[in-house]
């Protein structure tokens, strides 16, 4: 078992590919889809895991509401 930091592309793609059985991400989705040169990586995978209804989040319809919120409040702060 490894724990990938997920800072950059190569080693998101690196995590996602290796793994055999089981992938467990631990974190804020919604910071992960937001933040980092990554984002878009972890976007596409999460919307890929709520599709396929392995995603769990305390309410998995209301993320991407919680995720136009969030980025909403970005474009407000800058």
């Amino acid at each position: 078992m490894g724990v990938v930091c997920g800072t950059t592309p190569h080693k998101h793609l690196t995590a996602v590919t290796r793994a055999k059985k089981w992938l467990i991400v631990v974190g804020d989705p919604v910071t992960l889809c937001t933040m980092g040169s990554n984002r878009l990586c972890w976007l596409e995978y999460i919307r890929r895991c709520v599709r396929l209804k392995s995603f769990d989040y305390p309410h998995p319809e209301q993320f991407e509401d919680s995720l136009q919120y969030k980025m909403m409040a970005r474009v407000l702060n800058s």
